[in-house]
């Protein structure tokens, strides 16, 4: 930083100004690239710092909301919409309470352990003897759910592991209501961290599953206390793209700036069909993500939604792009038979896409282990 008004990066040569600096510091992306929420996260970081309200707050701006061009356009209330938008995407609606940015960027910095790293020998790694136990718990738990495979979990980074609590991270705390106090999430095994991303593609929260169970009555995952975690979704890296874009793959950029997990080439052809695939809770969503049958197999994966109670809305459902092949995961009783809480799931996503006579809509039973991965978004402590 220089004179307090530019800096320059000594290992990429790049340069910029302080307002830059402090975006790509919390969102990864230079301000011109963000979003209109990671922009106002970006004036509500200068706020805090110098003391001063944010003008570009949701209540004094709501208006700063509305978008009808694709992800990273300035908002524009009376434009018209490109040709690239499909002609029924909906008004988003009002932005509900999500974590600060800057402290769920402080959350995933800590998080460096692989889900799968602690499978080799602990004297090699030179990890304290309690991450080294945090990790190998998470480990066997995702192998004893599903047969999930930790390494490819791993490697197509869906979650992380929460090895320690950190004082600075508010948010990372559960209710427990018969000790009627908090807890850190990492007293009682949350451990498992999944992404939450809005229908935009863009991070704005955190799931935490829980890979310990004695049968205390709390909650399978939780999330940041005090915010919602409503009309957020769980997605791969083809289903963020997906949800940037809202187009087929084929019409997508070779690269996407700020993209964290950008596409090195547009080689999805136009002929090609996009499938989606819409599973509900987190081991369905793991299971699906990880299939063998793809990614090497198979060079035209799927994208993949995970959602929770509250997840899906028209904003995510206008998102999907023309001519989609659906696959909505539906969840069943153990012994089989259907499940009337999963299949109000999928009523409600279909009611979304009403009129689509473009879409192809298919049903896949999963079989459950018992445990329905469904959340109670209005429990004490919950997002």
């Amino acid at each position: 930083m220089h004179d307090g008004r530019r800096w320059t990066c000594l290992k990429c040569n790049e340069t910029s100004d302080g307002v830059d600096f402090a975006a790509l510091s919390l969102t990864g992306r230079r301000f011109r690239d963000c979003s209109t929420l990671e922009r106002d996260e970006v004036r509500q970081f200068f706020a805090r710092i110098t003391g001063e309200a944010s003008s570009s707050s949701p209540a004094s701006n709501p208006s700063a909301y509305i978008r009808r061009g694709p992800p990273g356009d300035p908002p524009s209330p009376s434009s018209t919409p490109p040709s690239s938008t499909p002609a029924f995407e909906p008004e988003p609606e009002p932005e509900l309470p999500r974590p600060p940015l800057d402290q769920l960027q402080h959350l995933w910095r800590k998080c460096t352990a692989r889900v799968d790293a602690f499978d080799l020998d602990a004297d090699a790694i030179g990890r304290p003897a309690l991450e080294i136990a945090a990790a190998q718990e998470v480990s066997a738990y995702l192998r004893a759910n599903r047969s999930l495979d930790p390494t490819s979990i791993a490697d197509a980074n869906l979650a992380v592991v929460m090895l320690r609590d950190d004082p600075s991270l508010d948010f990372a705390r559960i209710w427990h209501p018969d000790r009627r106090r908090w807890f850190r999430w990492t007293a009682f095994g949350y451990t498992l961290l999944l992404r939450l991303y809005d229908h935009r593609g863009v991070a704005r929260s955190v799931l935490a599953r829980r890979v310990r169970s004695p049968g205390d009555g709390l909650q399978k995952s939780t999330s940041p206390t005090g915010f919602k975690r409503a009309r957020l979704c769980m997605a791969n890296a083809l289903g963020r793209q997906m949800l940037q874009h809202g187009t087929h793959p084929s019409k997508w950029p070779a690269a996407v700036s700020g993209d964290p997990f950008p596409l090195e080439s547009a080689w999805w052809p136009e002929s090609e069909p996009f499938w989606l695939i819409i599973t509900e809770g987190e081991l369905d969503y793991l299971s699906w993500c990880t299939s063998p049958a793809w990614p090497e197999s198979n060079p035209f994966a799927p994208a993949v939604l995970g959602i929770v109670a509250g997840s899906w809305n028209r904003d995510f459902a206008a998102r999907i792009p023309l001519g989609t092949r659906i696959i909505i995961s539906e969840q069943t009783k153990p012994d089989g038979s259907p499940d009337p809480a999963a299949q109000k799931y999928t009523a409600k996503i279909r009611a979304t896409l009403e009129g689509r006579d473009d879409l192809t809509i298919d049903i896949w039973h999963a079989p459950s282990d018992g445990a329905r991965d469904e959340h109670d978004d209005d429990s004490q402590g919950e997002l």
